[in-house]
This record gives structure tokens, C-alpha cells and sequence, in this order.
């Protein structure tokens, strides 16, 4: 009975030693950090803010809940670690989405850009149906102006979008589009209202 017992605590014993000495998985963790670090570096942070958010806090919360394991008597590392390699693959998958969201925001930038053209194209044949006159041509000296100036923001912006500036270069493009809608929709009332005017007056 006495040997029984003996081999039982023994065993116990063994088994205490062994739980009480798992080791942090500092380098578990230095992998997950760097993961994140590589979603990081592509642009996760300013492209895809939510799910890096995201991505950032399930990292903390891993490591403290390794912390706070570490400070029990016999630490268990197991699920901790399990964690760790879990989000190694949530950042891979961040990195994915980001590079997917970069493609979709250059497309539309190169889709306004188009319309920019063709707005730029419209205004200047609209011009010159535009009416005429001391105050006509005076206003049309300024749409004008303001036509060129469109011009000159979308070019610059193709120059961005090369140099991979997207977001400032989306910023860029929005105010260039939106800037020569307005005066499409401008000219197209202003010749309106004189065709109609002048339809009157036959």
C-alpha cells in the first residue's frame, strides 16, 4: 500500500515539475508581433483601419492572457500559443484584403480621371455654345480658368497615382470631379435659360 502511494505522489510530483516549468512562448510571440508588423508595413493601418484595428487588438489580448498565465503557479501556454498562430493567419489574411483594397481605389481613381476628361471635353464644346456678350464673355474668361485649373489637379494626380500616393491622390481626383461637374451643370443651365429665353423672344 505505503509502495502504491509512493508511486502516486511520485507521479504527481513529475507531473507538477513538468507543468511548473512550461516555457513562455517568447518566440510565439515575437512571430505573431512581426505578423502584425508585415500587415502594418503594407498599409493595413490607413487601407483597411477596422479589420487592422481588429487584427491589433486580438494581439494584445493574446499576450495578456499569456501574461496573466505566466503569473499562475503551473502555467499552461497551450491555448495561448494556439492564439498566437491563429493570428499570424488573420494577418496574412489583412495583408490579402489590403493589397485588394489598393487595387479597387486605384481603379476608381482612374475611373474619375476618365470622367474628368470627358467633362473637361464637354465644357469646352459647351463654351462655346455658351451666350455671349460683356458679361458673358467675361464669365466664360473664368470658367475657363477654372477648366485649366481642373486640367492641371489631373494631371498632377496621374503623377500621384504612379508614385502610389492613393489616398491623397483619391482626394485629389474627388475635388477635380467634382469641381468640373459643377461647371458642367453651369454651362448647361446658363445656356438654357438663354435658349429659352431667346425662344421667347421669336
Amino acid at each position: 500500500m505505503k509502495i502504491q502511494l509512493n508511486v502516486v505522489l511520485m507521479a504527481v510530483a513529475a507531473t507538477l515539475m513538468l507543468t511548473s516549468c512550461a516555457k513562455f512562448p517568447e518566440a510565439a510571440v515575437q512571430t505573431a508581433k512581426d505578423e502584425v508588423e508585415k500587415a502594418r508595413t503594407a498599409g493595413a493601418e490607413t487601407y483597411i483601419a477596422e479589420q487592422f484595428a481588429a487584427l491589433q487588438d486580438s494581439l494584445n489580448s493574446a499576450v495578456q492572457a499569456l501574461e496573466v498565465e505566466k503569473s499562475k503557479w503551473f502555467p499552461s501556454y497551450d491555448n495561448g500559443t494556439a492564439k498566437l498562430t491563429a493570428i499570424g493567419t488573420m494577418a496574412n489574411d489583412v495583408i490579402v484584403k489590403t493589397e485588394e483594397r489598393k487595387v479597387e481605389i486605384r481603379e476608381e481613381i482612374q475611373a474619375s480621371l476618365a470622367q474628368i476628361q470627358v467633362l473637361l471635353t464637354e465644357n469646352n464644346q459647351l463654351i462655346a455654345s455658351a451666350p455671349k456678350g460683356k458679361e458673358g464673355n467675361a464669365a466664360l474668361v473664368q470658367i475657363k480658368e477654372e477648366l485649366a485649373v481642373v486640367q492641371t489637379s489631373a494631371e498632377e494626380a496621374s503623377k500621384m497615382l504612379e508614385s502610389g500616393e492613393l489616398l491623397a491622390t483619391q482626394d485629389k481626383v474627388s475635388i477635380a470631379q467634382q469641381k468640373a461637374t459643377s461647371i458642367n451643370t453651369e454651362l448647361k443651365e446658363v445656356i438654357a435659360k438663354f435658349n429659352q429665353a431667346r425662344g421667347k423672344r421669336s
